[in-house]
Parts: structure tokens; sequence; C-alpha cells
């Protein structure tokens, strides 16, 4: 044991490795259990159920060394073990002289040379300086030497087989016994006749192999891209990408295509990463191609996103999940993501992920330079659960699929996390099939323009009820002077009458015109009609 220490959950500081007192019906018990079954403490821990598996590792361990220190403290009081004189024979002869009753088994198996010519039953041999009784089933009773003593130490024969006409004549004379063959294996190879037509080896091409830069495994051509202007490889599934056979050659990633087609920004900076430095940009290209970061996908606003940031980043989605495009929904981050500060490069800007067993937070960017976990789980659900929760299915494994980021110091090995580039029997990658069922945005319900309005929305606060939406006013009629009944002049004004008596202002026709405003104005000298001083328009 490296330290007597240990740290326990939910505890500040380590404690003792400290075991309850052993009594002494469990040291018997323990004792009786270890001679029965020696160190299989797993049996040792069904006679005593009230141990754990670590407390009978430690117990053990005390257990032999107090052992050990018994028998030396024995030998030491009694001196030296007295060795034991063993009988030494000059010859196995001398040995078993004395041990047997009757014939040896070679004795009994050797047979005297027949009269008529011997035959080897397994190798055809007619010249032996010894013969042996051979097994019934086969071609006759003998065997030769070398026959007989490979059979005799291996329980081996190589039989030879008999020609057709042979058997055939010699049928009637074998005697058969219930459960063994007429005629032994053969453990030759039968040979084939020289005119049969041979089917040559497959031919074993030498099929070029490339790196992924994401899961830093090989793989053929086609399923491992090489961009032809950055060197950029990656898995065709890990980026989204359905190259031409024909045209694998000349495939090119989308910031090597963008510089020609011009689709998106030339400024090819991830939305959701701060902002590169000079020094970072002096090195071309930008992002790097000897990293996974060059892997990128325009959004629905002609920026660009890593394709690590989109897929880990849970409120974004993409146009076509298959091809992973158009990166969705930036407008919708929380908040908090982009006011806080990553962990581990401290730069204000981008927004940041949280690490799955612990509280920390950090770009996805940076925590994939930092060589922390990235992959997929999938969790069981609960079968009230299964009506609401989208599930899928990834190697015989069924639940729903989580994208998880997790610290490297963390101890992964008790738990199923499927890598990005990891396949399936129908050669979908983990990524593929998350997003398929996870990313993909609800086009068939709207076109972008309106999803996108439809997010800002939600951020403003808008609701969608026509509630809110003022009743039209009431269409007024087209004013006519009542004098001249003209419906043309740049003005009309209302009027009232001399005794102060205003028209009200459901009498429409009640207007007088520019014109005849200012003749009336010059005839009565503002006596007869007050003009109220408004316009209509």
């Amino acid at each position: 044991m490296k330290s007597s220490l240990r740290l326990e959950k939910w505890k500040k500081y380590e404690t003792l490795y400290t075991d309850r007192e052993w009594t002494e019906d469990e040291a018997d018990v323990f004792s009786t259990a270890i001679r029965i079954h020696g160190a299989e403490l797993r049996a040792v821990q069904e006679q005593i159920p009230s141990r754990k598996m670590p407390e009978l590792v430690r117990y053990f361990g005390l257990w032999k060394s107090i052992k050990v220190g018994e028998g030396n403290r024995r030998l030491a009081k009694g001196g030296p073990r007295l060795k034991v004189k063993h009988r030494k024979f000059e010859s196995p002869e001398q040995a078993l002289e004395g041990q047997r009753v009757g014939l040896s088994d070679d004795e009994g198996s050797i047979i005297e040379q027949s009269s008529k010519a011997p035959t080897c039953a397994a190798c055809r041999s007619r010249e032996s300086s010894t013969w042996w009784k051979a097994p019934k089933g086969l071609s006759s009773d003998i065997m030769c030497d070398s026959c007989g003593t490979g059979w005799r130490k291996y329980a081996d024969l190589v039989v030879r087989p008999l020609r057709d006409e042979a058997i055939a004549s010699g049928k009637s004379r074998l005697e058969k016994r219930e459960g063994t063959p007429l005629v032994g294996p053969s453990a030759k190879r039968a040979r084939t006749s020289t005119s049969a037509a041979s089917t040559p080896p497959p031919a074993v091409g030498n099929v070029p192999q490339l790196r992924c830069l994401a899961c830093m495994k090989n793989g053929p051509i086609g399923k491992v891209l090489k961009c032809k202007n950055c060197q950029l490889r990656i898995h065709a599934g890990s980026c989204g990408e359905i190259a031409d056979p024909a045209q694998l050659e000349h495939w090119t990633c989308e910031l090597c295509r963008n510089q020609e087609t011009l689709e998106a920004s030339v400024i090819s900076d991830c939305l959701l990463c701060p902002r590169a430095t000079a020094q970072e940009r002096k090195h071309a290209p930008y992002p790097p191609s000897d990293s996974f970061l060059r892997a990128c996908k325009p959004t629905e606003g002609q920026g660009w996103a890593h394709v690590l940031c989109a897929v880990f980043t849970p409120e974004l989605a993409f146009t076509d999940a298959s091809k992973l495009r158009l990166v969705e929904g930036l407008s919708t981050i929380a908040r908090h993501r982009w006011v806080t500060r990553c962990s581990i490069c401290t730069r204000p800007g981008g927004s940041v992920v949280r690490c799955n067993d612990c509280p920390k937070e950090y770009h996805a960017s940076c925590a994939w330079k930092e060589g922390h976990r990235f992959g997929f789980e999938i969790q069981p659900v609960k079968s009230s659960r299964r009506d609401t929760t989208i599930m899928t299915t990834f190697k015989g494994e069924h639940g729903c699929m989580n994208a998880i980021i997790s610290c490297k110091d963390h101890d992964h090995s008790k738990r199923d996390i499927y890598d990005i580039c990891e396949t399936n029997e129908g050669g979908e990658t983990a990524l593929q099939v998350y997003c398929h069922a996870y990313k993909q945005a609800l086009v068939g319900q709207a076109h972008a323009l309106l999803r996108k309005a439809r997010r800002l929305d939600q951020i403003l606060n808008v609701r969608g009820d026509v509630s809110t939406i003022p009743p039209p006013e009431p269409l007024m009629p087209e004013p006519e002077c009542y004098r001249c009944h003209s419906q043309y002049s740049p003005a009309f004004y209302p009027m009232s009458l001399s005794n102060g008596s205003r028209i009200t202002s459901s009498d429409y026709t009640r207007w007088i015109c520019h014109r005849c405003h200012f003749d009336v104005e010059q005839a009565n000298g503002l006596n007869g009609i007050h003009h109220l001083g408004q316009a209509y328009a």
C-alpha cells in the first residue's frame, strides 16, 4: 500500500484505513475457509458475509505475515529441518523390481512376427524390428515399431488411406467394433487430381491508410478524407462530408472551399471561441490543419463555428444534420455562457461549456487542446418518460444519448463513453447518430428566416397572440369643402359657428378648404366663423 490514507467522498481531508477488529469466531472461520479454498477470496467472503472484500484482502495479508512469522520463529527455536534421504536406483529396471505382477504393458503388446507377410495397419510398412498390437478397427492387427511407439506414447496414428479396391476386397475380413471407425482418421491432406482447376488465393491489396486527427486512428482512404490544399485528415462521418469515390484525391475542406466560392465570411474565426490573437494568425492556414479544430461549418449568418463547438453546445442545431451545415441558434445561447471566463485560457469572449463531472467551465476548443475527454454516453430512460424523451440506439445500447465533456483528471474506466469517430454496425459514427437524433432543426415547420425571427421573439419576450395588436382606426370619408364643395385642397379646416357652438366631429361635411378659409377670413374679419387652427391632411 503506497499510503495509509484514503480520500472519501464529501470529506475535505484524507482519513486512515481503519477496519473493525476481527473477532475470534471470524478469525477461525477465515482460517478454515483459507484451508479449504486457498487464496480464492471470493469464496472466503461467502463464508464471512459481514466483511467486505477490501477488508478480506487486508486481513489476508496480515494473516500470511503472521503465519510466516510463526514458521520462522519455530525454525529458529528448533533448528533447521532434517533433509529426508531418498533411495536412489541405478536403473529403471531396479526401480520397478518387485512392483509388477505379470507381464509389463510393453511385453504384452509386442507380438512375434507371423508367418505371413506382415503389414503395418497405419503406414503400410512391411519391415520392422518389432511388431506391436494394433487397436481394433484398422485394416490389420499389427503395427510397426514407429507407429506402435507413437500410438502408445501419444495416442496418435497417421493412417495411410487404402485404395477403393483394397477396401472392397478386405471389407468382409474387418472386425467391426461399436464406437470404433473402420478406417482411422487421416492426418494428411488427401491428394487431389492435378487436372482439377484450383482457385487462386485472393489478391491482397495494400490499401493506403490515413490517420484521423479527431481519433488518432488509421483508416482507409474514403473513410478518412484528406484535404488537397491544407492536408487536413479526418473521418468523413465526423465532419458531415459525403465524398465522391472518384474525386477523393481532389476533396477540399469547408474553409478551403470557401476561398473559391465565398459562400460565407472570409474571416474563419469560430463565433463560439474567443478572438484569435495576431500571434496565432501568423501561422497559415488558420485554424491550423494539424488539429480537429480545422473542421468548421458555416452558420446561418455567414459566420463560422467549429464542428466540435457546435455539436457539444446544447442550444445549437443544424439545418441539415447529415452534412452538419448552417449552424442555427447562436442567439439562443444563455447569457451566462458568454460572460463566464474560461477556466483554461481565462480570456474573455466566447461561449463556455460545463464539465459533466465537476463545476469547471471552459471553451470547447480549449478543452480539446487540453486533452479532455469528448464522447457520447447512452443513459437508460424510465418507462414513464419514454413518450417525451427522444431515444436512439448505438451498438445495441438503447436509451437517451448525451454529449459528454469531462476533464482528463476524472476516472472514465467505469463508464461506457463512445468516441467521436466510433462506428456502429452500419458504419455511422457516434457523432452522426447523435446529430441525426438531437441536432436537426425543425425545417419542415418554417423556413430559415421565420425560425430565426421566432428565436428572437423568445429573447425579446414578445408573445405571439393577437391580443396585443391595437384595433384599426375607423376609416373617415374624404373631406369636402362646405362652401365650394371641392375635395382637393392642401389643407381642410373644421368650422365653428359665430355663437361659439362647434360642429360635432361626426358631421364630416362641415369642412372648409384652404382657399375659402382665407376668403371668409378677409370678408368677415374673424367675426362669423372661428377656425380651430388644425389642418386635416
